[in-house]
């Protein structure tokens, strides 16, 4: 993972088109295009808030999507470029590892939009429910109960694949 603050010029956009894919796009809340413009002044509103957490995720040195934790709501999220979906679940356990082990979190959140089945179905494995409107479920991760079971990130994600 590399800080959104830290990516090359060539990241930056990089991260601009998986973000402006339609397949990211049909998944987030804002389903507009983002400008380079927008983007840019997002990043740089990144280098001194201590709230907003975004970092890129790389895989064999191409960057593959982003992770993200909002710190004062302890909600996080993440996206991946379509081609890279079968990696959500590696990504996931990783980042809410990182989340326990370097940011010392004990529980966090996310919301999964409802048209998001196949995600649905694993964070139904991984987290509790904790409320369901119209548009998204949120997802409570107690992180503490959830990584003490083991220390083997192998054994977990075997775990979460027999279940689904």
């Amino acid at each position: 993972m590399k800080n959104f603050i830290d990516c090359s010029e060539t990241e930056v956009l990089n991260i601009l088109d998986i973000r402006n894919s339609d397949f990211v796009r049909n998944m987030m809340w804002n389903r507009d295009v983002i400008t380079l413009s927008s983007h840019l002044s997002f990043l740089k509103k990144l280098i001194n808030n201590d709230e907003q957490l975004y970092w890129a995720v790389f895989y064999k040195d191409r960057l593959i999507g982003s992770v993200y934790i909002d710190m004062s709501t302890k909600k996080w999220g993440m996206y991946l470029a379509e081609s890279c979906s079968g990696f959500g679940l590696d990504i996931e356990l990783y980042f809410l590892l990182f989340l326990k082990e370097s940011l010392l979190l004990d529980k966090v959140y996310g919301e999964v939009k409802l048209n998001n089945i196949q995600n649905i179905v694993l964070q139904k494995i991984v987290s509790t429910c904790e409320e369901i409107n119209e548009d998204y479920i949120l997802f409570e991760y107690n992180l503490c109960d959830y990584f003490s079971k083991s220390k083997n990130l192998k054994e977990i994600k075997r775990d979460i694949l027999k279940r689904i």
